[in-house]
């Protein structure tokens, strides 16, 4: 049986093995633009130069996690559950959120979404192909 904190400690070493994921992009280019930051977690990740590979193991436990994702259908709830995992306060979240909602709401839907997870992985569905929103 799978628990919603299990799915949620298996999120956060998702995240994890995310931010040690080389940068995407062709092979022997050059950008000379700098990054940019997509969210704002992601400006207090280490250096990717220092960081080290991933092994085979962790990257298999990264694709089975991430694609558990996929289970939820509202975008909103997807961003939630990997900003809470990456360890993003919950004022935070409240804060950028729009409409504004409040942290026991937040709270509330993240609850939702590891159980609703951890419920489809229960009963042994397997997560639909990712679909990206055009």
């Amino acid at each position: 049986m799978t628990t919603p904190e299990q799915v949620f400690q298996a999120f956060e070493r998702a995240v994890k093995y995310a931010m040690r994921l080389p940068a995407a992009g062709p092979a022997g280019i050059s950008n000379p633009w700098p990054a940019i930051l997509r969210l704002g977690f992601e400006g207090y990740v280490q250096n990717d130069k220092t960081s080290l590979p991933l092994t085979a193991a962790e990257l298999k436990e990264f694709e089975t996690t991430s694609s558990w994702i996929s289970f939820l259908k509202n975008e909103s709830d997807r961003r939630l559950l990997w900003a809470f995992a990456a360890g993003m306060p919950g004022w935070k979240i409240a804060k950028a959120c729009r409409p504004k909602v409040s942290q026991s709401t937040l709270s509330r839907r993240l609850l939702w979404a590891l159980g609703f997870i951890s419920y489809k992985l229960d009963v042994g569905e397997t997560p639909p192909a990712f679909e990206l929103q055009e």
